[in-house]
Parts: C-alpha cells; sequence; structure tokens
C-alpha cells in the first residue's frame, strides 16, 4: 500500500517532473526504450527526443530482456544452495 498510498490523493505541484530528479539517467533511457512512443503520443516529454537515440533503444530493449533473463536463470541455479545451508555469494 506504500506504493500506491499518493493514489488515493489529488496529484500536488511537487509530483509534476518528480521522475526528472529521482530517477537515473539509465532508468529514463531504459524507460524511454519502452514507452517512449506511447509517452510521446500522450504529450510527456522526453529526456531522449533526439532522433539520434532512436537506434539505441532496441539496443537497450535486448540488453535490459537479456539482464532480466540472466538474473532470473542465475537466482533458479543459486536456489538449491540454501537447502545445502550454503549462502549466496555477496557479489550476486
Amino acid at each position: 500500500m506504500v506504493i500506491h498510498g499518493k493514489l488515493r490523493r489529488a496529484p500536488l505541484e511537487a509530483d509534476v517532473g518528480r521522475w526528472r530528479r529521482e530517477m537515473t539517467v539509465r532508468e529514463q533511457l531504459g524507460s524511454e526504450a519502452f514507452i517512449g512512443t506511447r509517452l510521446e503520443r500522450s504529450g510527456y516529454p522526453r529526456r531522449f527526443e533526439s532522433r539520434l537515440w532512436r537506434p539505441a533503444f532496441p539496443l537497450v530493449r535486448c540488453g535490459c530482456i537479456a539482464f532480466s533473463a540472466a538474473a532470473f536463470v542465475t537466482s533458479r541455479l543459486l536456489r538449491p544452495l540454501r537447502w545445502l545451508g550454503l549462502r549466496r555469494p555477496a557479489a550476486l
């Protein structure tokens, strides 16, 4: 409920543009790679609006998907370690 608590109130002036202040550049790039055209169609400003960024978006999407898949597989492979009483390496 903490995540959705703000849905119960009217937007505040401080909420406008919060993504620019709180999201890292990497997070903004990943978000725009996936939902940038929807943002544009809805009238929202884009940080990476130059056409020069457009060829990078498919690469960013592929990288995000590959990283997510690798993280998922790694977590599944390391899960049996708990049954043996072993811990995950700190780097993972």
